[in-house]
């Protein structure tokens, strides 16, 4: 048989209060104090997002002022050049446009 966690008298089991004292005899969980939590995802996170929208504007900006000097060079290379470049530019949208659907997949929930 238990006993009271308040005045010590036996007490039969399941029994939700003290018969003598009337104290509660419901035990309550007891959680562990953790630590305070990690900064550090948070940081990643928001240097993710950042990286996520700038490095694909930085591909686009480079994208158009390559086609802009391959346009210019009147070789016959310079047209699989700016074929590149063009190409850049699309894959850098699309890669931005697909940041922004994920960021905003993630702002909705």
């Amino acid at each position: 048989m238990p006993y009271c966690t308040n005045c010590g008298f036996e007490i039969p089991s399941g029994t939700s209060f003290c018969p003598s004292c009337g104290s509660d005899q419901v035990t309550v969980p007891v959680f562990e104090a953790r630590g305070s939590p990690s900064v550090l995802p948070l940081i990643l996170g928001i240097l993710g997002i950042i990286a996520g929208i700038f490095v694909p504007l930085f591909g686009i900006i480079l994208g158009i002022i390559g086609a802009a000097i391959a346009h210019k060079d009147k070789n016959k290379r310079s047209n699989t050049y700016l074929g590149v470049c063009i190409l850049a530019i699309f894959v850098s949208l699309a890669v931005w446009a697909l940041n922004f659907v994920f960021l905003m997949s993630l702002l909705a929930v």
